[in-house]
């Protein structure tokens, strides 16, 4: 009986020990068929546009450059950049849907150009009214002949067209002062609607290096006058 006994027991155990890997396989397995399917951060969405990437060509220009990106309250997201042709650049706008497809609601099939002077505009900054309208920032030239570029801003309607109640026809440009290089990086709406661009410029006693440079406008492109200098700020050499 008791070698009958140490058998059956034997046999339980080698039962166990097989069972054990054979379920410990089987869980492995589920949990790796779950990790693949689980997105990882860091991982591209797969679901926004072609694999998670998105790229747009602007009919009748030779190339696009999409420098800064603004987030919209419903979701949307706007692109904006440069656009390039032998004789001259302009600023380039996209907006996209959430799923990376071009919001056909906005300009002519999701996109836009704004031209200044005819020469040549990039944009480097976009920031989102409260109003939903949006406003980019960048530089531009006012001539052929001239070598410096001037503080520029646009702002465009929800649907993409320009805002006629903004500066000229919905486009303002600035000269900070004198003939130097100013480039504007940043714009910012403050809570009362008022807008403050920031960049750098070369006016003044600093030649090898910027000043930073600022400016305020009123919601209607206006220069705000209680600001600084006639609605103009420059301030100490950076090397």
């Amino acid at each position: 009986m008791g070698s009958m006994k140490f058998i059956s027991n034997l046999t339980a155990l080698l039962i166990t020990a097989l069972c054990i890997p054979f379920n410990l396989s089987n869980r492995l397995s589920a949990h790796a068929q779950d990790m693949e399917a689980q997105a990882f951060a860091g991982d591209l969405d797969t679901t926004h546009g072609n694999g998670g990437k998105v790229t747009t060509s602007f009919p009748g220009f030779q190339a696009g450059f999409g420098y800064v990106m603004a987030l919209q309250p419903d979701g949307k997201i706007v692109v904006a950049g440069e656009v390039e042709l032998d004789t001259a650049d302009d600023f380039g706008v996209c907006r996209y849907n959430t799923d990376g497809s071009l919001d056909s609601n906005f300009g002519i099939e999701g996109r836009i150009t704004t031209d200044f002077f005819g020469f040549r505009e990039f944009a480097r900054s976009v920031a989102i009214q409260n109003d939903g309208k949006i406003l980019v920032g960048g530089s531009c030239k006012t001539s052929g002949s001239d070598q410096f570029f001037d503080f520029a801003l646009a702002r465009y309607n929800t649907d993409g067209s320009l805002d006629s109640g903004f500066g000229s026809g919905g486009k303002v440009s600035l000269d900070l002062g004198g003939n130097a290089e100013e480039l504007l990086n940043t714009v910012l709406v403050q809570f009362d609607g008022r807008i403050v661009v920031v960049g750098g410029t070369l006016s003044g006693c600093c030649t090898n290096g910027f000043h930073t440079g600022l400016a305020r406008f009123n919601q209607n492109g206006s220069l705000d006058t209680s600001f600084g200098l006639g609605g103009k700020v420059v301030s100490n050499c950076i090397p």
